[in-house]
């Protein structure tokens, strides 16, 4: 019977120290989507200035680098229409409210004026861009420890209390 209990233990406190390492990643991937919008944004300026290619085939070859890119050419309306596609993919993978509002107008002005003007969009994007993801790298720094301590905290304050 000990041997049960010390066993159940050990998967309460394992289930506590597993919620915190869940609740660091999702810190962790957060910051690493927004890395690669701010990519992505860089690689689209670099684009629009010496390439010019229509958004389609932008985010095809994009594909392999940006999981923005990738999520949206397997969308069923990406053929049809790229923007939808690429503003379904940023619904999906930001789930944060603000770091959605920055994606989804940046999304949104592609392609609509002149490369002078896209430019200017660009970079309208990367400087709004700039404090959600400082925002996410102080988030993921000061909660990440924290998360863990909290998850097994309450993994031992659980057998503690089934004890």
């Amino acid at each position: 019977m000990g041997a049960v209990r010390g066993l159940g233990a050990l998967l309460v406190l394992l289930s506590g120290g597993l919620w915190g390492l869940f609740q660091a990643k999702k810190l962790w991937d957060r910051e690493r989507l927004l890395l690669d919008l701010s990519s992505l944004l860089r690689r689209c300026a670099a684009s629009i200035r010496y390439a010019g290619r229509p958004l389609g085939e932008w985010v095809r070859q994009e594909e392999k680098a940006s999981r923005f890119c990738w999520e949206a050419a397997r969308r069923p309306c990406f053929a049809a229409d790229p923007r939808a596609a690429l503003e379904q993919a940023g619904k999906s993978l930001l789930t944060r409210e603000e770091d959605r509002a920055v994606y989804l107008g940046f999304v949104r002005g592609l392609g609509e004026s002149g490369v002078q003007d896209q430019l200017e969009h660009i970079q309208l994007y990367e400087a709004l861009l700039g404090p959600c993801l400082g925002k996410a790298r102080e988030e993921r720094s000061g909660k990440t420890r924290l998360y863990l301590a909290l998850g097994l905290f309450c993994g031992i304050t659980l057998c503690l209390a089934l004890l």
